[in-house]
């Protein structure tokens, strides 16, 4: 088709193309998501699904900083260094 409507010299294509793993989902096919990238989804269904995907990051972030928050790091070895660092920062 480049050829064809003598676009091969065009940059944003080739630059397009060049990163097409990244857009194209035929080229992602062996790509593990983890259930995110489905072929079949429309696009408010794909950004109703990220949204819902970032929610889930954002809450286990926000449990794990509340979870440091509430307890004393275990050593594993006893430096004056790091046991210093642990009462200044927790």
């Amino acid at each position: 088709m480049l050829d064809k409507y003598d676009l091969a010299d065009n940059s944003w294509l080739k630059t397009t193309f060049s990163i097409r793993e990244k857009w194209s989902m035929t080229y992602r096919r062996n790509t593990f998501s983890s259930g995110y990238l489905k072929s079949d989804l429309d696009i408010v269904q794909f950004f109703k699904h990220f949204e819902r995907s970032v929610d889930d990051k954002r809450t286990n972030e926000n449990k794990s900083n509340f979870d440091m928050t509430q307890s004393i790091p275990i050593l594993k070895v006893k430096l004056p260094l790091l046991i210093h660092a642990r009462e200044v920062y927790t």
